[in-house]
């Protein structure tokens, strides 16, 4: 067992237990205990957790074919952790507003978080603690696969989520999105020094990993996948990995000696491609596809001629008379395809298992968004997302991308809205300007006209309330107006529940309080969102009370919160730098968050686990007077961490370029 995989927990704590056994099968297999322990008086909030653990490691001892080796597994709710969770062999660590839910809490979005987060630690009890990567170097492979099961198996449990569509529009388009910047690293990243290795738990680690390995399942199929995993597994166990050993185990399934030679561009390469697809000249029959690399804030993409990625391209074709999906193999530069006559309009990536980007000359976007209700969830969260990405990058026009955005109004899956949000959002962002605002309003009231009718969100399915969740929380974020129709019915069930202690419905509550500390009175809302925190025992509801405290629009009162992030009285300390990182996502405190940050940061904040956070708080800016500032407090304070540095200073650099650049073409079309 590898060192870091060690652990004790000391202190008074309850539990609840039960124990996992195989009554109805012939496989003997021993009866293993299985606790859930949590601070006096809180074990009963372990309860959905327990039911749910028990599930997922029949599961994974099934899908392996490999018994959970241990006689006992312990998994204890931390009231203050610097993590999320930890996967000790054994001795499972979790902060405890991530693991506990109240009975009578039935919100989507908390079992999901409570599930997907089990899914990944108990993942890595076969993948990190059963085989262990040989080297930090090789990270992805814990990490990736924990992060890609974590969607996979939970998707097992609980098949009405759709938790491998939902994996596309969260974890994918987060790695695409990370992993266009120049100081990207690959998969594969050489650690010299301890400092380095903390700066390898990102983006690229986690989700590309995760997102490389959904591509590759794809591709191969899953019955082969799992058999491949079972091989590997079984040959490695109590051993240690890398890489290549895992291609070799995809090869020897696939009986394809050359499948490493495609693959291993995928894990030694930063970055991933952008696939073009234009009609051959003088005949649209036939289409020319060209690769390149894909880079955020380069005008034309990165011709790199030593960056070639093997790829399998779905082309989904649409025809006057019927629909195809035509398969593509690629590892060049360009090649032609023949996609024959009438073609109304063809999409890469059909699915979108394929992780690159794709986009076409004008013409077919206009068909792509003119026919963008026919296609399936998938394709619509790939094609709202790469678009507004490319307008992002200046490589693609505003007016091309409004089609799409103005047709989520009509869209009720989240993984659509998700794969939108995150870009509306730094488009609202980027548009603020303290010295003229007429461009921010106008893209507010655009968006504001795009949240579906509330009265289409009231279904109780767990899609549908993970879907008013999360526009009802952007739709507060982004109002302006305490009398709108959104902002009157949330402040109207908030205002209940203040005067006459009614429950707020499950999936509103971050909502709801949002309202009340942003809308209610001077600071009357604001008050008893702060009173409240302080005195609630619900540990999600706790967090969601901090967001709540940070969306206000009032200066005094979002000053007032940093101050309290650094009391350990009222915040405890793994809610510090989060604290200080939400606020400066308010338009109206980043300037308050970083100056805060800056006056503080000896005393409180120099942490080598506040540094992904910082990116936050000071990655947003988009001035030359900014960057000037940030760099010159980098030089003033070693992070230890070059590439974190690099990577702060470009994306300042980046929104520089968006702000000057792009935004003034933005705002001519989100407008009413």
């Amino acid at each position: 067992m590898s060192t870091y995989l060690l652990a004790w927990v000391i202190g008074q704590l309850d539990s609840i237990n039960s124990t996992l056994n195989y009554p109805d099968i012939t496989k003997e297999l021993p009866a293993r205990d299985i606790r859930i322990w949590t601070v006096p008086g809180h074990s009963h909030e372990a309860t959905f957790a327990l039911s749910t653990a028990l599930d997922m490691i029949r599961w994974y001892e099934g899908y392996f074919d490999i018994p959970y080796p241990l006689p006992k597994m312990d998994l204890v709710a931390l009231p203050d952790f610097s993590f999320g969770a930890m996967e000790n062999w054994g001795l499972l660590l979790f902060r405890q507003d991530l693991i506990l839910k109240k009975v009578d809490d039935t919100s989507a979005a908390k079992k999901q978080d409570v599930a997907t987060i089990l899914a990944h630690e108990l993942a890595h009890q076969w993948f990190g603690n059963l085989v262990t990567m040989k080297w930090w170097s090789h990270l992805w492979l814990n990490e990736g696969f924990a992060t890609f099961f974590e969607y996979f198996c939970t998707s097992q449990i609980f098949p009405d989520w759709e938790m491998m569509t939902q994996f596309l529009a969260k974890e994918e388009e987060n790695a695409l999105l990370f992993d266009s910047i120049e100081h990207t690293h690959a998969l594969e990243v050489d650690i010299q020094r301890p400092s380095e290795i903390l700066g390898v738990f990102d983006p690229i680690t986690y989700n590309k990993g995760a997102s490389l390995l959904r591509m590759i399942s794809s591709n191969m199929g899953m019955p082969k996948f799992r058999n491949s995993l079972r091989h590997f597994l079984n040959q490695f166990k109590y051993s240690n990995i890398e890489t290549q050993y895992l291609w070799e185990a995809f090869a020897q399934e696939t009986q394809n000696p050359e499948l490493p030679k495609y693959l291993e561009p995928w894990t030694s390469q930063p970055g991933y491609p952008l696939i073009k697809v234009t009609p051959e000249l003088g005949d649209d029959r036939r289409v020319l596809i060209t690769q390149h690399q894909f880079s955020l804030y380069h005008s034309t993409p990165v011709n790199n001629t030593e960056n070639l990625w093997w790829l399998e391209i779905p082309m989904a074709i649409k025809t006057d008379t019927n629909y195809r999906v035509q398969t593509l193999l690629m590892f060049s530069r360009s090649m032609e395809l023949s996609i024959g006559p009438n073609v109304v309009w063809y999409k890469a990536n059909s699915g979108q298992t394929g992780f690159f980007r794709a986009t076409y000359t004008d013409l077919t976007w206009r068909r792509l968004g003119g026919y963008f209700i026919a296609f399936n969830v998938e394709d619509k969260a790939g094609l709202i997302n790469d678009a507004l990405v490319l307008a992002r990058a200046g490589l693609l026009s505003y007016e091309l991308v409004t089609p799409f955005v103005s047709r989520l109004h009509d869209q009720l899956h989240p993984s659509v809205w998700t794969a939108a949000l995150k870009e509306l959002q730094n488009v609202a962002y980027m548009s603020y300007d303290s010295s003229n605002t007429t461009c921010y309003f106008s893209v507010l009231n655009y968006f504001q006209s795009i949240i579906p009718d509330s009265r289409n969100l009231n279904n109780r399915t767990h899609l549908l309330s993970l879907l008013r969740t999360r526009v009802l929380n952007f739709a507060v974020d982004i109002e302006t107006r305490n009398d709108s129709t959104v902002a009157s019915y949330l402040l109207g069930i908030f205002i209940d529940h203040m005067q006459n202690d009614h429950a707020i419905p499950d999936g509103l509550r971050s909502a709801v309080f949002k309202a009340g500390a942003k809308f209610y009175g001077e600071e009357e809302g604001y008050n008893y969102v702060f009173n409240r925190y302080k005195t609630s025992e619900d540990f999600a509801e706790k967090t969601i009370l901090l967001e709540a405290l940070a969306s206000t629009s009032k200066p005094n009162l979002l000053q007032r919160t940093l101050m309290d992030s650094i009391d350990e009285s009222i915040v405890p300390l793994q809610d510090r730098m989060n604290l200080v990182n939400l606020v400066s996502a308010n338009v109206y405190g980043q300037d308050l968050a970083w100056e805060f940050l800056k006056t503080n940061w000896n005393n409180y904040f120099n942490n080598d686990y506040y540094f992904e956070s910082f990116i936050g708080v000071v990655s947003r800016f988009s001035t030359m007077e900014k960057y000037q500032e940030v760099s010159q407090f980098f030089s003033e304070h070693n992070l230890g961490n070059d590439r974190l540095v690099a990577q702060v200073l470009e994306l300042i650099n980046n929104n520089i370029k968006w702000r000057t650049q792009i935004v003034p073409n933005m705002c001519l079309y989100f407008r009413l």
